[in-house]
């Protein structure tokens, strides 16, 4: 696979600068992959997931927009000097109603901070210093009064709040919250996983095929969401007498949850 992150120049054609591009690799994969399912069975859910940068107490995720029955992908396009990693456009047939510019990041965090300069005792911010920022501001103009959002995907297991409240102040429109959102890839693999447990949904043997080589990639880099704790089973003895000695043999072994332990099937 990788064969969007080739076609627009993100891997050298010897291969030699890959280890240097996995994030853009994954990127292209995983993006690519979701191109060849139904929405419903793919983009649209992954999306749903995605939760916005307000407080806790008001956060809430990205809610699909009515009426949306086609989707196209590009990936790297170019906004003047800008080149978010994927943008989608959720269409009514061939009207778009929303914009989605996804920055995705892998082993790393944004490629730039706000930075601030003094200026008549007053501070001020150096214009796209910060890489969402940036990419916020570009996607507002383009978009140009069409509904527009912007995901901030990483591998951070929480909202990496300090970041995006950095961008935000940085965009000096702090409503810009209700827009921009924070996405994981572990989410992915989560709502990928649920959609292929209940499979009576999905009709085509391709498509699961397809949602399965999603997981298994992500399964691949540990991308997936925390399941519990293996703890190693401990063997139970039970004594009996043989010629007045005590011996011991095994019985089935301890059953462990993380409020209570059972001995040989009774609660201790």
């Amino acid at each position: 696979m990788g064969i969007m992150a080739e076609v627009h120049g993100k891997i050298s054609s010897s291969g030699s600068n890959i280890n240097d591009r996995m994030e853009d690799l994954l990127t292209s994969n995983v993006f690519q992959l979701f191109r060849y399912l139904p929405k419903e069975h793919g983009i649209l859910p992954v999306l749903s997931s995605a939760e916005n940068s307000h407080a806790e107490e008001k956060r809430r995720t990205f809610v699909i927009p009515a009426g949306v029955n086609n989707v196209s992908y590009h990936f790297w396009k170019r906004f003047n000097n800008w080149e978010p990693d994927v943008f989608i456009e959720l269409k009514q047939d061939q009207k778009v109603i929303a914009n989605i510019m996804i920055e995705a990041k892998y082993l790393s965090g944004k490629s730039g901070s706000a930075v601030y300069e003094e200026e008549d005792g007053v501070e001020v911010y150096v214009a796209h210093s910060d890489q969402l920022e940036k990419l916020w501001s570009a996607l507002k103009t383009y978009s140009a009064g069409t509904p527009h959002y912007l995901f901030y995907l990483t591998m951070d297991w929480v909202m990496p709040i300090q970041s995006l409240n950095e961008s935000i102040k940085a965009t000096s429109d702090d409503n810009c919250r209700d827009n921009i959102y924070w996405l994981n890839w572990q989410s992915i693999h989560t709502r990928l996983n649920n959609i292929l447990v209940d499979s009576c949904t999905v009709t085509s043997e391709t498509d699961l095929i397809v949602i399965k080589d999603i997981i298994n990639l992500l399964d691949r880099k540990g991308l997936k969401e925390f399941s519990g704790i293996s703890i190693p089973l401990v063997p139970v003895l039970k004594s009996f007498n043989y010629f007045n000695q005590i011996y011991y043999d095994d019985l089935p072994a301890l059953v462990f949850t993380p409020f209570q332990y059972y001995y040989g099937g009774q609660n201790e």
